[in-house]
């Protein structure tokens, strides 16, 4: 850790996933290496330092864009705000003692000190929370707890699904996106209502809801592939985490990547020790111009959050390419559609039905 207080920077070489892509890379790369739904497309918003936010204000410092008109403590401010906040920060930080009070609501949450440079403004965020070698699902509260008159901002994470029984002293924190401001209620009873809200809320966000892994099975079902679906109870995000949970290597991870080709989608499958090579794909599609697609772009083109995103099972048929050396595996495991999920199939199935064509992609 750079200091006592915790560290905190802008995702920039986290490692991808089986819905995503994967590696170390700089930020000008991010869209296909990001750990699941973080992306480039992400707006990031700065907390100036030394400067706090008043209590039920809510001022956001931007980088890389910011709402027009008024400040973003007026209503109109916060419409625009929840418009465009997702972002890209990620922090570590030092477990610190707590009141107690999100237990005594029924929302047990970790406290943790606040790092100095932490690029956050004030609210409730949808975040992954990593604890040891596990990440978890988690809610994010930054900002002064009003109801119970306190001024100074506390950090505090309430995880979603069941917590760990040793939690280490430093958590990782990867906030993914903004839920609401922080905001003033008449009673414990309120707070306690609008947490159930909140905790949905970043359940929908982190894709943790819907019948993603049902759609998935069902598709390949009718492809004439039955599978197996694996549900964990912590995320598989990434090619690492993936390989964790199952107990075999990144080589037997699929990463479903869509590219843009001169606009046009594209989905790629490397696996999760490879990253896609854009010459190579370029190549492959006979564009003049390929890039990953940002966040926003992957849940509109294949219903699915990055992150999650499955083989089959869009809403419109993709062209589907596949790097070749998944040909050489016995066994793959591919996302299958939530953040959480993953199916086995053999690489002849995963080659027939996505109707793949097998080409060197990757670097």
């Amino acid at each position: 850790m750079d200091s006592p207080r915790g560290r905190s920077t802008a995702a920039g070489d986290v490692g991808g996933g089986p819905g995503h892509g994967g590696g170390p890379v700089p930020a000008a790369t991010l869209p296909e290496h990001l750990a699941g739904p973080l992306d480039a497309g992400h707006r990031r918003w700065a907390h100036e330092p030394g400067r706090g936010v008043p209590a039920g204000g809510h001022r956001a410092s931007g980088r890389g864009g910011r709402p027009g008109g008024p400040g973003c403590g007026s209503p109109q401010g916060l419409r625009a705000l929840a418009a465009v906040v997702e972002t890209l920060v990620r922090f570590e930080s030092e477990r610190v003692p707590g009141k107690g009070r999100g237990r005594q609501l029924g929302f047990p949450t970790m406290n943790l000190r606040i790092p100095e440079n932490l690029q956050l403004e004030y609210g409730i965020y949808a975040c992954w929370v990593q604890a040891g070698d596990r990440t978890y699902p988690g809610a994010l509260h930054y900002g002064p707890v009003l109801v119970f008159g306190e001024a100074d901002p506390s950090l505090e994470v309430h995880l979603l699904d069941s917590a760990p029984e040793d939690t280490p002293p430093v958590l990782r924190v990867e906030v993914v996106r903004w839920i609401r401001p922080v905001q003033s209620f008449p009673s414990p009873e309120a707070l306690r209502a609008q947490m159930e809200q909140d905790v949905a809320a970043c359940r929908r966000a982190l894709g943790l809801e819907g019948e993603g892994p049902d759609r998935v099975a069902a598709e390949l079902r009718r492809r004439g592939v039955g599978v197996r679906v694996h549900r964990f109870g912590q995320s598989t995000r990434t090619a690492q985490e993936a390989a964790q949970a199952l107990g075999t290597t990144p080589e037997r991870i699929v990463k479903s990547v869509l590219f843009l080709a001169d606009g046009d989608p594209v989905l790629v499958l490397v696996s999760g020790a490879h990253r896609v090579s854009p010459a190579k794909l370029a190549q492959a599609t006979g564009a003049r111009r390929v890039r990953p697609a940002d966040a926003d772009t992957v849940a509109r083109i294949t219903g699915f959050p990055a992150g999650a995103v499955p083989p089959v099972g869009h809403p419109t048929r993709l062209p589907v390419y596949m790097d070749r050396a998944l040909v050489e595996a016995d066994l793959l495991y591919a996302g299958a559609g939530a953040p959480d999920a993953l199916f086995e199939i053999r690489p002849e199935d995963l080659r027939r039905v996505t109707s793949a064509e097998v080409v060197d992609l990757h670097e």
